[in-house]
């Protein structure tokens, strides 16, 4: 058998074949900056997170130097910013000035916004390390360690990669949007005088049956002197005006005689019997009031102001009850980054959103993995839509909720969540989680501190949202939201009572994944009809689920993201798939037009049925085809490769022989077979990922397996396009004939039987010879594994595979003339020996049992 050249060339041909596909270009950068808004308007009235009429603010958001933990110098950076396409850590440094006068005051650190892990340093000296996304929080800082009449040194570390235990959300790109990092609503360092009001929440609530009501006031004063004993005999006057919307004086009440305890810090409940004359609701734009409260003393005269409407909410069996009216209510996700511009969101897209769900008929939205902007909860309670906030914690397992690191994480960022927001009316629920499990042995610590937390800091109501089940127990939560989650099997034919539970409940994930610029009928899922008509059938179907509350239609935009989650690695990077009811510009989509017509008038009208096409399916098909036409055209006109065809699939004695005495089997019939092989295989592959293109199994093993935002965007752009896939899995299953073939080169020298390169690539293919039974299941390999049938293909594949492993163990016996054992023990030791590293590794740094339970049970169709 003569040698030839294009057993070396052929591999460096098949490149430029890859290319030519656009499948080997990372589309990532190695950093990016989004500069997309001014810094945020200053939201007033709304008590300790904004200044009061005492309070002044140094601003901090210009003036800063950014250096990346790699030493890359990115230069200055004026806040809000966000940076995107890379995760690491950034040092944010900054210098303030602050006057000699200013060293009776109280300073407060505010972040708003911040991504990932935020550390503040201030003059060298550690302030406090939070967790989250979207994470807002103050710091009370010690006037001590401020330089009065001089310069100080504030240093900002943001890291948007979570450590591997403890954070949230979790590491793996599923869990949240945790490309991007940042500051991106403001920053600045507040001063009061010693004696303040700390915080103020106005909230109403009702009695006599929703026909009377009092105003709850939760005040909290502080006193930082430093002679408290003293400051405990002075006694201070607490003054409380209700104003209406001309700064008229409603109600005026005095509380006389207050001290404060020795712990500086003094807590005051008030009820005040007030009458106010319009109530807050959803149907019209609100005009809230306003409570003014005065503390003075000796010496001393402060104000703060908050904003609040009247307005009653309530969850019990009958479901949702606003201002004592049955609600079913109409949500839509509205998640707190978007592809572009990533939590930058401007106010005026901002007012433009919260007009657009007014427009579609919404009562509420969903804030989903972060809080929301301070602007948008303003506009929810000027325009009355109800908000449903909720923690980061996404699809994250009962082993991993049951971490205590992950529970103190949790607990600080729904603490700092509900002490910023729970001042805002149009708050109507706290979430502890979005698809999690129901509270049981192992994840109930969890349960316990977060709604312990939020009971002792509020009293409206918390939800977790689960997968879709039939019957569950929700407690101790107040309602749940239970996801239709991709590739679930929910009937939507099924009986009003299929659902069992002790509490109300939504039915969320109302969506359907759709091709951009795809104008099929409804008959076509992935189409914008499709989309819109799948939506109608979903809402319309839990209309007449006995318990049903309401529904969650998500997202409110697109999210262009090459795989099917908001949240995936390449997060809004790629033209393949869309998800929304508007598009990317903020526009109406077909979706928003059918829903608008449904929730604001109850008629839609049909549309038009149109016919599913799925082109790369087809051209999936006709590759297959191709080969076979190949195998049979080579079949037919080469006898010599037929004649050696046949010998290879019925006599393992004769295909040795004839290998060994290199008696016919050419070199070009080789590489037909290595061709023919990949190519029946890659088809299968790149079929199997075209059918499960709506899982999220994909999606999550990425971001799993893989931790470079490069690596994320490449292997993602190949996946979700099948002919990008097929010429990848094409090319690699080549290169991997070609390194089995090294590896039995080695094996025989370490057996004392030399084997040139190309006799063991003749040995490796002509074994293997009898995967091109699989070409036939290739065509249609797309299709079957969307059904049972798929199976079929999954134990072909491992039959032969077994088949031909013993095939290859018969010819490494034969060449070396050693023992079967010994064979078999060389040949597999190697990868078992890689394998059991591996899954050594995966559960030393990614808890894989807990991992792989959460993969069964919530991926896998």
């Amino acid at each position: 058998m003569l040698k030839s050249r294009w057993m070396y060339i052929l591999p460096i041909l098949l490149f430029p074949l890859m290319v030519a596909a656009d499948m080997v270009s990372p589309t990532g950068k190695s950093f990016q900056l989004l500069d997309g808004r001014e810094p945020a308007k200053p939201i007033q009235d709304r008590g300790s997170w904004s200044c009061g009429h005492e309070d002044h603010r140094i601003d901090l958001a210009s003036g800063w130097n950014a250096v990346r933990d790699d030493g890359v110098e990115i230069g200055a950076v004026n806040m809000p910013f966000s940076w995107d396409d890379w995760d690491g850590e950034l040092i944010l440094s900054s210098k303030f000035y602050v006057s000699d006068t200013l060293n009776n005051q109280v300073f407060r650190l505010v972040i708003m916004g911040g991504s990932g892990s935020i550390t503040a340093m201030l003059n060298g000296a550690h302030l406090d390390t939070r967790f989250g996304n979207e994470l807002s929080f103050q710091l009370e800082i010690n006037p001590r360690l401020l330089r009065f009449g001089t310069e100080n040194e504030l240093q900002i570390i943001l890291n948007n990669n979570f450590p591997r235990r403890g954070g949230i959300p979790l590491e793996s790109g599923i869990y949240s949007n945790r490309y991007y990092g940042g500051i991106t609503q403001d920053i600045y360092l507040k001063y009061s005088p010693i004696t303040n009001i700390e915080d103020i929440v106005a909230l109403w609530d009702v009695i006599d049956n929703y026909k009377n009501g009092f105003l709850k006031v939760d005040l909290t004063l502080q006193h930082a002197g430093s002679s408290p004993v003293l400051q405990a005999k002075n006694n201070f006057v607490v003054e409380y005006l209700l104003l209406g919307g001309d700064d008229k004086v409603l109600f005026r009440s005095l509380r006389e005689n207050v001290k404060f305890p020795p712990g500086r810090v003094l807590s005051l409940t008030e009820k005040l019997d007030i009458s106010p004359d319009i109530k807050w609701n959803i149907t019209n734009k609100n005009n809230l009031y306003r409570l003014k409260t005065l503390l003075t003393g000796d010496n001393l005269s402060y104000s703060s102001t908050a904003k609040f409407g009247v307005r009653t909410w309530e969850v019990n069996e009958k479901g949702f009850q606003l201002n004592g009216e049955q609600i079913w209510l109409r949500c839509v996700n509205y998640p707190s980054f978007q592809a572009e511009d990533g939590d930058l969101l401007t106010d005026e897209k901002l007012e433009a959103d919260v007009l657009m769900l007014k427009e579609l008929g919404a009562h509420a939205v969903r804030i989903m993995q972060g809080s929301a902007p301070l602007y948008f909860l303003d506009l929810c309670d000027r325009y009355g839509l109800l908000v449903f906030e909720e923690l980061p914690v996404y699809q994250v397992p009962d082993g991993l909720l049951s971490e205590a690191d992950l529970i103190r994480s949790a607990t600080e960022q729904f603490k700092a969540m509900i002490m910023r927001d729970r001042r805002f009316t149009c708050i109507a629920g706290w979430g502890i989680g979005s698809q999690i499990n129901p509270k049981n042995k192992v994840n109930s610590q969890y349960y316990q501190e977060l709604i312990k937390i939020a009971r002792e800091l509020d009293d409206r109501p918390l939800y977790a949202s689960f997968r879709f089940m039939n019957e569950f127990n929700a407690e101790p939560l107040d309602f749940v939201i239970l996801e239709l989650t991709p590739g679930s099997k929910q009937d939507m034919k099924a009986s009003s009572k299929a659902v069992k539970c002790n509490t109300p409940f939504l039915i969320g994930g109302i969506r359907q994944l759709v091709l951009p610029g795809n104008l099929n009928g409804y008959l076509d899922n992935e189409s914008e009809a499709g989309q819109a008509d799948n939506i109608l059938k979903k809402i319309r179907w839990a209309e007449n689920l006995q318990n049903c509350t309401g529904v969650v239609v998500g997202d409110f935009f697109n999210w262009k993201g090459a795989l099917p989650t908001i949240a995936g690695p390449l997060h809004g990077k790629s033209l393949v798939y869309t998800s929304g009811i508007t598009n990317i510009n903020h526009k109406p989509n077909l979706a928003w037009h059918h829903l608008k017509e449904y929730w604001t008038s109850g008629n839609i009208q049909p549309l038009p049925p149109g016919e599913a096409m799925e082109q790369d399916g087809v051209l999936l098909i006709i590759a297959g085809i191709a080969l076979i036409l190949i195998l049979f055209i080579a079949a037919r006109q080469n006898n010599i490769f037929r004649i050696n065809l046949v010998r290879t699939f019925t006599s393992t004695r004769g295909f040795f022989q004839d290998i060994s005495d290199r008696r016919y089997f050419q070199t070009g019939h080789t590489f037909l077979i290595a061709v023919l092989i990949s190519g029946s295989l890659a088809l299968i592959m790149s079929g199997w990922v075209f059918a499960n293109r709506r899982s999220y199994a994909l999606d999550w093993s990425l971001s799993y397996l893989l931790s470079n935002t490069e690596l994320l965007t490449w292997a993602g752009l190949i996946v979700w396009h099948p002919s990008r896939s097929m010429f990848f899995f094409w090319g690699l299953l080549f290169f991997m004939l070609w390194i089995a073939s090294i590896r039995l080169m080695i094996l025989c020298s370490i057996l004392g039987r030399s084997c040139s390169l190309s006799q063991s690539f003749s040995y490796i293919n002509w074994s293997m010879a009898g995967f091109l039974i699989t070409m036939p299941l290739a065509v249609i390999a797309g299709r079957l594994f969307t059904i049972s049938l798929g199976w079929l293909i999954i134990t072909v594949i491992l039959v032969i595979l077994l088949w031909t492993h013993l095939r290859l163990i018969s010819v490494i016996v034969q060449h070396t003339r050693k023992g079967i054992g010994k064979a078999v023990v060389l040949w597999f030791i190697g990868p078992v020996i890689l394998t059991i590293a591996l899954v050594l590794f995966l559960e030393y740094t990614r808890y894989i049992s807990d991992y792989w339970y959460f993969f069964r049970g919530n991926i896998l169709p």
